[in-house]
């Protein structure tokens, strides 16, 4: 059903019924008007949403989803395969040993998560320390046990260390570097080295000379077995002692009088006690022998044999002099003497030390 509804002229205004298409006052031709419908308009249900995508996806759609997909596998899958056979664990125990094995510090070193530890601080670090030829690195490697939690590891290793079979619990951690791998390293890879020696000598450690005012050091190093050697010391000497790095009981020098300096010390006592003895006084000054006052001045002083001397090594690094057996003189009055010749015993004492590269030796009176 329709229902004509009444409008006005467009030219003059006038009323137009009936949907007229002229104005019947002015003859105007007027547009069509639209009629109104009475049917009814069907409800629409709000609650009900039309799908925003087709439920048939096309073709193409398929083809590309599925492309990206295996692109995704490709670029993913051979990354996993890499990092799991060439980046695990294992990989990074094995290339820490092997470059210990073959004496390459920088990559051993690049194995390591040092965990703040500066490589340049610590001279055992160094290449010069696993090139040495005191240097025994760990041979025949053998990893026993790998657990792996996550982004850490335990690897139980065992070597041998200067023929000593040693095992180890070495730890690592993957992710230390931000890059697609993440790489593993080895936490606790680098052990501690003890050493003893003389308080204040020089020392020869991992191809590096040392001087320490204290009589213990410590480092951190490589493991490996490592040559312990006094510096040249025109005084001192020691046999070489091999340490071992991560062994308690580190590594001691113990010292000794060399042979040429005890020559050199004996000379020079011979020297004092001579010029000791050419004085015409009863008690020569910075001497160790005097006689008693009833010898009339001036005496005649003879040396009739020396002490046998002893040298030791105190625990400041000293080393001091005194006679094992005592020496004798023999005193003879002036003229005026009424006292007969007389012999004494006496001991002779001082130190020992370098100045410059001799041995000089220093009684107590002139110290």
């Amino acid at each position: 059903m329709r229902i004509d509804v009444a409008t006005t002229c467009v030219a003059c205004g006038a009323e137009i019924s009936g949907g007229a298409p002229y104005c019947p006052s002015c003859g105007t031709g007027q547009p069509d008007q639209p009629a109104v419908s009475q049917d009814p308009v069907p409800l629409v249900d709000s609650r009900v949403t039309p799908p925003l995508l087709p439920t048939q996806p096309s073709t193409g759609n398929l083809i590309l989803v599925t492309a990206i997909i295996v692109l995704v596998i490709v670029a993913t899958v051979p990354v996993l395969v890499i990092r799991s056979v060439f980046f695990g664990p294992d990989d990074a125990v094995r290339g820490y040993f092997n470059a210990l094995a073959a004496r390459n510090a920088d990559a051993a070193w690049a194995q390591l998560d040092p965990g703040g530890l500066k490589r340049a601080s610590d001279p055992m670090l160094s290449d010069r320390a696993v090139t040495d030829t005191g240097y025994h690195p760990p041979t025949g490697f053998k990893l026993v046990k790998l657990k792996v939690d996550g982004a850490d590891a335990t690897a139980s290793v065992r070597y041998t260390v200067d023929g000593q079979r040693q095992t180890e619990q070495v730890t690592l951690h993957r992710g230390r570097a931000t890059n697609l791998f993440q790489r593993w390293h080895v936490k606790d890879g680098l052990l501690p080295l003890a050493v003893q020696v003389p308080a204040g000598a020089s020392y020869q450690l991992g191809g590096s000379t040392m001087t320490g005012a204290d009589s213990a050091g410590q480092f951190a190093a490589f493991p490996g077995a490592y040559r312990l050697t006094l510096a040249h010391d025109p005084l001192l000497d020691a046999s070489p002692v091999t340490v071992v790095a991560g062994q308690a009981q580190g590594g001691t020098l113990v010292p000794r009088v060399q042979s040429a300096a005890q020559d050199t010390i004996g000379k020079q006592v011979k020297a004092y006690v001579d010029k000791c003895a050419t004085s015409t006084a009863l008690t020569p000054q910075g001497c160790p022998f005097y006689a008693s006052s009833y010898y009339a001045e001036p005496v005649h002083w003879q040396v009739l044999s020396y002490p046998t001397l002893r040298e030791t090594i105190n625990e400041n690094g000293q080393v001091t002099v005194d006679s094992q057996a005592p020496g004798s003189v023999s005193i003879t009055g002036g003229p005026d003497s009424f006292a007969p010749p007389e012999t004494f015993s006496f001991s002779v004492s001082g130190t020992a030390a370098v100045s410059g590269d001799s041995v000089v030796f220093t009684p107590p009176q002139q110290q």
